[in-house]
């Protein structure tokens, strides 16, 4: 993922959204894997930097994805939680939730910056 976007910005989340759905598009056990799995989670972020809480208008963020059989139905970021069912809910500090996404996501996007995916 490029070094220019901002962890958990709008940008950010169109482009993790790009990764996904290219993987699902040419990774047959990453198909094979997503395609198993309808749940809502839902991320609770505190300590946000500054400019996403400007961004966001708000002390804490909150991310919430809706997959049905592996396809994203929806993928939210703003402050409140929503109205929907929400079956697993995480809580963590941003710097937190930055280090283990980012980490987890090099795998993943190392293999579409080669070209292997």
């Amino acid at each position: 993922m490029s070094e220019e976007l901002s962890f958990l910005s709008r940008e950010w989340l169109l482009e993790v959204s790009r990764i996904i759905q290219t993987a699902k598009e040419h990774d047959e056990e990453f198909r094979k894997l997503a395609q198993g799995y309808s749940i809502g989670l839902l991320c609770l972020i505190t300590e946000p930097p500054q400019a996403l809480r400007d961004l966001y208008k708000g002390d804490k963020l909150v991310i919430f994805v809706r997959l049905d059989k592996g396809t994203v139905r929806k993928l939210e970021i703003g402050t409140e939680i929503p109205q929907e069912k929400i079956d697993f809910t995480v809580s963590s500090s941003y710097a937190a939730v930055k280090q283990v996404f980012l980490g987890a996501w090099l795998h993943v996007y190392g293999h579409v910056a080669v070209g292997q995916l």
